[in-house]
Parts: C-alpha cells; structure tokens; sequence
C-alpha cells in the first residue's frame, strides 16, 4: 500500500482494515509512506515493483498519478480514488464533491448563511473536487462562493489552525465552514478556542473523513465518513481476481454524522466508541 502520510488518522484506520483483510488471505500488507512527495511515491512504486509485490494498494498524493512502470510489469493496481483518465488501475472510492456538497448543504439547513471552506492545497485535484462540492450547495441556496471564504491549507493541524486564524482575522466573516479533513478540524478548534470563538454557536463545522477521533473531539465533531471496511473489503477482492478489471471501479456511499459541532443534538452512541 502506498500513501502519502499515514500520521493520517483516516489513512492509519484505513490501513489497518486493510492489513486484517489481507492477512485472512493468508497474505501481509506492506506500507510505503511517500510524506506528500510525488517523486517519493514514485520511488517507492518502483521499490515494490522490483521486489515483485503481488499488488498495489494505492491513495495517491494526488489523482494525477504514473503508473506506467507498474501497468508494463504487469502488477495490478486497486486506486482509492478515481483512476486517472486511460489508466489500467482499478479503483474504489467515494464521489468527493457529492460528499463536500452533502456537508456543505448541512450546513446551511441550520441556517446559516455565510459558509466558507478550509481546503487542501488548491493545486490538488481532491481539493478542487470539495470546493466544487461547496459551490454546487451554495449555488443550490442562491449563494454566491466567495473566494474570500475559501482557506486554502495543507491536510494537517497545523495547516487548519493557520486556516482558521486566517479566517477569523478576515474582513469576511463566516458563521459555518466545511473543513476538507479532520486534521484540519482538530487545528480549526484550537485556533477557536484561543480566538473565543465558539463552536457551534459562532462558527458550526463539517469535517470530511472523519474517524473515531471526531468523536472526541470538544465539541464531538460532525463528519462525513468513508465506509473503511467496505473499502478494505472491495479493494482486495479486485486486487486478487484471477481475471483482468482494467478500468473497473466501485463507487461507496459515504455518510454524514451528525455530532454537536454542526449544532445537531447529540448523545454519543455505541458507534462512538473506541474500540
């Protein structure tokens, strides 16, 4: 499997499904963590190539991966995400913008007017795929998308909390922003906390791909969740079938959970529980 940071709590979760349901194969998972290194990816496709790995796994820094080395030494490979465009990789995924509009259009069904965006870095496709989400909500409203209200940020705490400062000291106010992954949201919080803002009742948030940690955030994050072991499950049965899947991919349904920090009544329930 090769992603680009598992510090990800969302691609740690992921990974671990993954490593269950390969080892019911009688197979392990081996990780390569590229740290959002295109040219690291890169090298560590070709370290799994050379060392003939029966397949790869991929969650790319970006959409717009090669995988030509691997396609011309015949090694398959499962994308999650949408495969790039002529490419021999099977794929499975969730569609991004529908679930950045779902969160988005939450949002705005608490009354909220003026809701803004923390993004990944606007160069990424998966990040033009949540803004995109965000327009078509706001659109739907008759809204017009600001770019004043679009933060544009790495996929880390850090990079949420500077997010965040920056939207509070902005001349543009926003009373609700979709935060384009949890990390990001964890960073958004402590930068509100430190700017006496308060969640949800000055500012109500979305987050996506939330995990287990949303749950205990202060307060309880509202996230949109990836459906990990249908993920897991779906990826390694296209890895191993004995026949080609060239192009082939599965669409998961995503789901938007509904905690406090959206506003939302909220007891925590058995599905909030670490296990």
């Amino acid at each position: 499997m090769i992603v680009p940071n598992i510090r990800n709590p969302f691609l740690a979760a992921l990974a671990h499904a993954l490593q269950q349901e390969m080892f019911s194969t009688g197979r392990v998972l081996l990780l390569g963590d590229s740290n959002d290194n295109k040219e690291r990816e890169q090298e560590i496709l070709r370290t799994f190539i050379e060392r003939r790995v029966d397949g790869i796994i991929w969650y790319g820094v970006d959409r717009d991966v090669d995988m030509r080395d691997a396609h011309a030494a015949g090694v398959p490979i499962v994308v999650l995400d949408k495969a790039p465009g002529g490419s021999e990789a099977a794929s499975v995924f969730i569609n991004e913008t529908e679930a950045a509009f779902a969160a988005t259009k939450h949002l705005l069904e608490h009354g909220r007017n003026s809701v803004g965006i923390i993004s990944g870095p606007r160069k990424n496709v998966n990040s033009q795929d949540r803004i995109d989400g965000w327009k078509q909500a706001l659109a739907l409203k008759e809204i017009t998308a600001s770019d004043r209200l679009i933060f544009e940020a790495d996929y880390t705490r850090g990079g949420g909390y500077a997010a965040a400062k920056a939207m509070f000291s902005g001349t543009v106010q926003a009373d609700a922003v979709f935060v384009s992954n949890e990390l990001q949201a964890l960073g958004l919080i402590a930068a509100a906390t430190e700017s006496g803002v308060r969640i949800p009742q000055d500012l109500a948030i979305v987050c996506f791909n939330g995990t287990i940690n949303s749950a205990f955030s202060h307060p309880p994050l509202s996230a949109i969740e990836q459906p990990i072991e249908t993920i897991a499950e779906s990826s390694i049965k296209l890895l191993l079938r004995s026949t080609p899947f060239a192009g082939e991919s599965i669409e998961c349904d995503f789901r938007l959970r509904r905690r406090a920090s959206c506003g939302c009544d909220y007891e925590r329930d058995t599905f909030d529980r670490d296990e």
